[in-house]
């Protein structure tokens, strides 16, 4: 009895205290998104015209096909070599890469390389190299930035661009007032709505809270919301080590 006492008051001492910091202003601290990306390196000025100066971006498309540039074996995945041969070509002629980029996949459709990953690669940033940075996801005017410490060149032929944000499960509509009731993510200040196969099968745990990792394909980015075509869904490290 004692200890179920001794919990309640110190609940109700959490909850006034982070009630007064509201009141004077003080707002609470909210962690960063964290989330993986994989893209392939571009320059988001030359290429995409996205940004006043050139910034190292990594490309969301799923290949280099959707830059209107097809590989030997048509709609397959481009091979390495095609990819950076493509790469090339394009990042020569910035106007006509803007272009197909427009028809194809709309401006938000690349993520900004932010941190120690961003300047180590700027050299690099138009080679069309596929790479992989972890770390922290933020967004602001409907762009992507991760800000990371390293990155790692992917060289799997079959792999895909993507990106991965870790958050806890919740209902899209009771949490974020947005359609129906569907699973989504709440990703430090981040809105992740999912959609997808992977994602229906959340739909009887989506208000649960558990900790997940949704990987998947980006299909837009509005304000604080990111829109993902979900392809896998996995626990996330905390859980795979408590299991363990």
């Amino acid at each position: 009895m004692y200890l179920r006492s001794l919990t309640v008051a110190v609940a109700l001492a959490v909850a006034v205290l982070v009630h007064a910091g509201e009141k004077n202003g003080k707002p609470v601290k909210v962690e960063p998104a964290r989330g993986s990306v994989v893209g392939n390196l571009i320059c988001s000025k030359c290429a995409l015209n996205a940004t006043e100066k050139c910034q190292t971006a990594l490309l969301l498309a799923p290949t280099y096909a959707e830059w209107g540039m097809v590989g030997s074996d048509g709609d397959k995945f481009l091979t390495a070599a095609e990819r950076l041969g493509n790469a090339r070509k394009l990042s020569r002629d910035p106007k006509y890469a803007a272009s197909q980029l427009a028809k194809k996949l709309g401006e938000k459709q690349f993520v900004l390389l932010a941190g120690k990953a961003g300047e180590s690669l700027f050299q690099s940033r138009c080679s069309g190299q596929l790479h992989r940075v972890s770390g922290d996801v933020t967004l602001a005017d409907g762009v992507a930035t991760i800000t990371g410490e390293k990155s790692s060149v992917i060289e799997d032929e079959q792999a895909q661009p993507s990106l991965s944000l870790a958050g806890k499960l919740v209902c899209s509509k009771c949490e974020f007032k947005v359609g129906e009731c569907a699973a989504a993510l709440k990703a430090g200040d981040l809105q992740v709505l999912l959609d997808g196969k992977a994602a229906e099968a959340l739909f009887g745990v989506r208000c649960s809270g558990v900790s997940k990792v949704a990987t998947g394909a980006v299909t837009k980015i509005d304000g604080k919301t990111v829109f993902l075509k979900v392809s896998k869904v996995s626990d996330s490290k905390a859980q795979t080590d408590a299991k363990k």
